[in-house]
Formats: structure tokens, sequence, C-alpha cells
């Protein structure tokens, strides 16, 4: 298991426009540019990790040094999702649409077995997640405009061989529990956190307090017991940690608290799997003339000393016109 998410800050990857797809190469060297959109990325042990394409999930057994491709039965584009509990077991979802297709794995990779779920509205983004070997939620983002957060909530108890249709308050990122609680971030600021321990029949709300003054402009599901939050003061932004003293029902910052680890320029989903190891995906973008020739660089970046310093693993730049 991760060891802390801090939290998905600003658009994200889902909303790069669309790219000429093609097949990338089963092995991505470190710094290598990859010409597929990137979709999201996390470090779940210091050796294993994953990358998430828009064709293809790159898996790594030492800690980013080289990737594989794994031949998952997936179709090709932007509304992906992947989680892996450990090395071995992991599920990615993808849609065309309508049809959701989760695969999942219980060999590193090596094999996968899929389940599909079918929607009754067009579905523009994916989370998933699981709390145990056995109980997960996928929640699926429905297709609307930026003033609404809609979604659908479907949980499975056998692994991801069959789902379940529960109820989602807001569209956003879904986690599982080891004892099947459920929390969700999202809403159409970014900034709401839901959370259910009946398996997403009925959610509540738990309230978010900051030490500081500022604005709570993105929270993350808790990861080991903390909440992150992108607050702003109007002249700076920070990652505040979180935590409850009442069994998730109120999150407070404490004044003292330690701050989350250093994250690199742009970055928008970090995830540590030691005190020392940990990957970011993030963005940067420029323009050689002015506002002319414009591109943005998505990027997975590794930090071996706790985020002091950070190193380019895989890059794809999107050209913008």
């Amino acid at each position: 298991m991760n060891r802390f998410l801090p939290l998905v800050l600003g658009a994200g990857l889902l909303t790069l426009t669309s790219a000429c797809v093609g097949s990338a190469d089963a092995g991505v060297q470190p710094g290598r540019a990859i010409g597929v959109p990137l979709i999201d990325a996390a470090l779940v042990t210091p050796q294993f990790g994953w990358v998430l394409t828009a064709d293809q999930v790159l898996l790594t057994k030492d800690g980013g040094g080289t990737f594989t491709a794994a031949a998952v039965p997936l179709p090709n584009g932007l509304a992906r999702t992947a989680y892996f509990r450990d090395a071995s077991q992991g599920w990615v979802a993808a849609t065309d649409g309508a049809t959701i297709t989760v695969a999942r794995t219980a060999d590193g990779g090596a094999t996968w077995k899929s389940a599909t779920v079918e929607s009754v509205e067009p579905i523009g983004g994916l989370s998933v997640g699981f709390g145990g070997a056995t109980d997960g939620a996928l929640l699926a983002k429905v297709q609307t405009s930026p003033a609404f957060s809609k979604a659908h909530l479907f949980g499975t108890a056998d692994g991801g061989a069959t789902w379940q249709e529960k109820s989602a308050p807001v569209a956003g990122q879904v986690s599982v529990e080891p004892d099947g609680r459920l929390w969700l971030a999202g809403g159409v600021l970014g900034n709401e956190l839901y959370t259910s321990s009946d398996h997403g029949t009925k959610w509540t709300k738990p309230s978010l307090a900051l030490a500081q003054a500022g604005t709570i402009d993105g929270v993350a599901a808790p990861q080991d017991g903390v909440v992150s939050a992108k607050v702003s003061d109007g002249t700076a932004t920070r990652v505040a940690r979180l935590t409850s003293p009442d069994g998730g029902a109120t999150w407070r910052e404490s004044a003292t608290a330690k701050q989350d680890k250093a994250a690199p320029a742009g970055a928008f989903h970090v995830t540590f799997a030691s005190d020392t190891a940990g990957w970011a995906v993030a963005s940067a973008g420029q323009c050689a003339n002015g506002k002319q020739d414009c591109s943005v660089t998505y990027s997975v970046q590794a930090t071996t000393d706790g985020g002091a310093t950070w190193k380019r693993l895989v890059t794809y730049v999107e050209k913008l016109t």
C-alpha cells in the first residue's frame, strides 16, 4: 500500500486533448519520451510501480529503472484508471463511453481476467480502489458540463469479477479502507469529501478545518489516516495534512503538524512507498515564441531521498495549437 497519496492538484491528465495513439515501445527507459498521453502513475512499493497511458500499462520492478508493458485487454483512450494493492494484485479499468471493462491480475500483470459494467449514461472518467483482495469500488464520472459533478458508483465483493451499482454524491476519486469503508473526494470544485460505511448506500460529509487562514481548493481521500488538501490564501498555495480525532467525522489541521514531503514543481499526484522512495506526476508548460509554439510536458518523476531531489522517468509532450 502507498504510504500517502497527497491529491490530484489541478485538472489532471484526463483533460488532455486527444492525441494520435499508437503502439508504445514494450520497454521504456528512464527519461524516455513516449508518444501517447500519460494518465496516471503510482509507486506501490520501493521497487514496484505502474504508469498508465492512453494505450498501455507500464510496470516496473526496479523502482523505475526499466518498464515493461502489460498486455491488458482494454480499449484505448483517456478514460482509464488503475489501482495496485501490491506487486501482484491490481485492477485497470477503461471505457468506450458506455461499457466499462475492468481487468484484474493476481500475478503482477502476467495474466488478466476481465468483467464489464454497463452504464446508461456516457462516461468520461473513472476511478477504482480496493481495500483488500475482494472489496472494491469503481466510480464512473458522467460526461456533463463543468457546472455539474455526477457519477455512478459500482461495488464488488469478489475481487472485481462482478459489480453492483450503488450511489455516489459527486464525481471524483474513490478509495476503500480494509474494513470496506468508502471515501470519495471530488465535486465541482474538487474540494468535497464524503464517506460511506455501508458500501455506498448512504453517505456523510465530514467537516474540514484548517489551522491557518485559507481556502481548500482540492482534497484527497484519506491515506494512512491523513487527508491532504490543497490550500490557497490568495498569494500562495500549500498542501495541508488533516487528521481526525473522531474516526473520520471531522478532520483538522494541526498548527504543528509535519507537512507533506516536498513535491516537484507542477506535481498533481504524488505517492510515497516509504519514507524516501516516491513518485510524482507533474506538468509544465512552455512557449518557444511568446504565446506561439506552446507545449505541455507531462512527466513521471521519482525521488529516493524523501523529495529533496527528483528524476524524470517517463515524459509525454503535448503540442498546443
